[in-house]
């Protein structure tokens, strides 16, 4: 792990601790495939449909959107971030397991961003969900 990674991850801990959604979602920061991440562990909790053994929409729509304004925040120089607009897309289900996303930053000035999320479970190529954001930085 390179020193902005391990830097960016510590930060990324702090605001996740802080958040009001991650006691209930459990979200954790962590590196895969050497990127910074956000991980959904795959809790009982988290099942919409039972007899699919899928997430439910409001948890992965809650958990695309916590992991961009974590990571905004978490890259930022400490000033509240706050989501302006956030559109999610279910791809496919998602089953009970650990869900990964990273966020790309596509665009950040000096007091909007906007930001782009992908989740997956197992293969990075094969989202589960994604969704597109703006964000105030003030």
């Amino acid at each position: 792990m390179t020193q902005p990674e391990a830097l960016l991850l510590e930060r990324l801990a702090v605001v996740l601790a802080t958040s009001p959604a991650v006691p209930y979602l459990g979200l954790r920061g962590e590196i895969v495939d050497a990127r910074v991440v956000v991980t959904l562990p795959g809790l009982e909790q988290h099942v919409g449909d039972v007899s699919q053994r899928s997430v439910h929409g409001g948890v992965l729509a809650a958990f695309l959107e916590t992991a961009a304004l974590a990571m905004l925040q978490a890259h930022g120089s400490g000033d509240p971030v706050k989501a302006l607009s956030f559109t999610s897309a279910f791809v496919r289900p998602a089953q009970v397991v650990d869900t990964y996303a990273a966020v790309d930053v596509v665009r950040i000035g000096r007091r909007i961003a906007h930001v782009r999320v992908g989740a997956w479970q197992g293969d990075v190529d094969n989202f589960v969900a994604t969704g597109q954001g703006t964000f105030s930085l003030r």
